[in-house]
């Protein structure tokens, strides 16, 4: 009876939040990448801005975006998702509406570190806030529809704002890529404000469940992973080696993935100069949304096939490596000819993808309470870093080497690195999602407690199912 009353509870939930969770993340996505699309369509031209200025200014989001990322997560595990949440987005909306007027390449510089300080906490909020409502076996199915923002927006968004700098240049006097700019900006802030109202914080706050579904999700949600709190507790998990290192493998993937972000486009567009194909730029974004569109659907694909097989690692080390695959043939095969680029991009998004929303399980493993909102703004953090890298490097790299093979085998090899750090290192990690953690230490029945993040491996029972685990008493 209890399980009917849970399943319904999470069900009303996901019908009732993650439909809005997903459409920020697609706003978020787009504020993060328009400059994408603006800057081949004139707005490198009027900066003046090289490969290596466009993948700075690209990349410098992400520098004040770590920042603030691990002290705007503990704020909303303290003050409350949707207060937090609004305040993130209107604050980004606002930061991303003023780059629409941005005079010269240090004005987009400056705008752009503040846009990343802005929007610092955000995903790995809402990746927090998924804890309060979904239990182990739903989590991994709202952490996909979640991320499904990311190849949503690449998909549709690029195509809708390539569109947007052609339809429209000229509105209110603006070139096309700075309405693009306003446009997308001010999306944000009046979906900020609908945060405030719209969003709940816990099942207990939510008066579109009943009082039974309240207290039986509340109930579920409590014993599947014990609170555990207080100051020595996130220090500890902060300063724990291994969450480092863990935090590794999402570096090299979203390295990858933002390289793809920023310069799929302008590849393209380079390509079909160079091969005097005739396209315009609208059909040039339409092609660049392919290999988003067909990730997305590798992305659903993975975290259905991992939830039913019970491993991540496993998937995520398999996406790594068609990532990798992908990224080589284009780099060996696809920058003379569009037709390859593109159906090696597509392979190389289905497993960038695929690792992305495979990995984000992880880290909920570990800990619980504001030690886990700690822990996933801290990895998102040092993740982040690589979609810093990524696009600045590789613009360096471009502009040295005038051609994009050096930067591709560079990403091909990223993502092969993390799926060999996941595999040699963590790969118990993935196993027994019903065994219970909590804080940074378990034990068995055995008595022997051992670090949870340093052994990376949960203890099976001869007969292969999870042993109980608890905390130590002296924590």
């Amino acid at each position: 009876m209890k399980q009917t009353v849970l399943d319904r509870a999470q069900k009303k939930a996901f019908r009732r939040l993650m439909p809005f969770v997903a459409l920020l993340f697609v706003v978020n996505q787009l504020d993060r990448i328009n400059i994408s699309v603006a800057g081949p369509n004139g707005m490198n031209d009027e900066l003046g801005l090289t490969a290596a200025q466009f993948g700075l200014a690209s990349g410098l989001f992400f520098v004040g975006y770590m920042t603030l990322e691990v002290p705007s997560n503990l704020a909303l595990h303290r003050f409350g998702a949707r207060r937090w949440l609004a305040r993130i987005v209107v604050t980004w909306g606002i930061v991303a509406t003023a780059l629409t007027f941005v005079p010269n390449a240090e004005w987009l510089y400056g705008l752009r570190i503040l846009l990343g300080m802005a929007e610092a906490g955000f995903a790995p909020g809402i990746v927090v806030y998924l804890t309060y409502w979904f239990t182990r076996e739903m989590r991994s199915r709202a952490t996909a529809f979640f991320l499904l923002g990311i190849p949503v927006a690449a998909a549709f968004g690029v195509p809708f704002m390539t569109l947007i700098g052609v339809q429209m240049d000229g509105f209110l006097g603006l070139d096309g890529w700075r309405v693009i700019l306003l446009i997308t900006g001010l999306l944000a802030v009046l979906l900020g404000v609908m945060c405030w109202f719209y969003l709940t914080d816990r099942p207990a706050d939510a008066q579109w469940l009943t009082a039974e579904e309240s207290q039986v999700l509340t109930e579920a949600l409590a014993n599947e992973t014990p609170e555990k709190a207080g100051n020595h507790s996130i220090r500890k998990a902060l300063l724990n080696g291994q969450v480092w290192l863990l935090a590794v493998a999402p570096f090299l993937v979203l390295y990858s993935m933002f390289v793809v972000t920023f310069f799929l486009p302008t590849l393209l567009k380079d390509i079909n100069a160079r091969e005097s194909l005739g396209l315009s730029s609208v059909q040039v974004g339409l092609l660049s949304a392919i290999p988003w569109a067909i990730g997305g659907a590798g992305m659903l694909f993975f975290a259905s096939r991992s939830d039913k097989k019970r491993e991540v690692t496993k998937h995520f080390v398999v996406a790594t490596t068609i990532g990798s695959i992908g990224f080589f043939f284009v780099a060996m095969f696809g920058l003379d000819n569009p037709y390859i680029a593109l159906a090696a991009l597509t392979v190389a998004m289905v497993g960038v993808l695929g690792s992305l929303t495979t990995f984000w399980v992880l880290p909920s493993r570990l800990y619980t309470g504001a030690a886990a909102a700690g822990v996933i703004a801290l990895i998102n953090a040092i993740a982040n870093f690589g979609s810093f890298l990524g696009p600045y490097s590789f613009g360096v790299l471009s502009d040295a080497t005038g051609g994009y093979r050096g930067g591709l085998i560079i990403v091909a090899v990223a993502m092969l690195l993390a799926g060999l750090l996941i595999a040699l290192r963590f790969r118990d990690l993935g196993r027994a999602p019903n065994a219970e953690r909590v804080g940074s230490v378990s034990r068995t029945t055995d008595d022997v407690p051992e670090p949870l993040v340093h052994q990376a491996k949960y203890p099976i029972t001869a007969e292969g199912t999870p042993r109980q685990v608890f905390p130590r008493e002296d924590d």
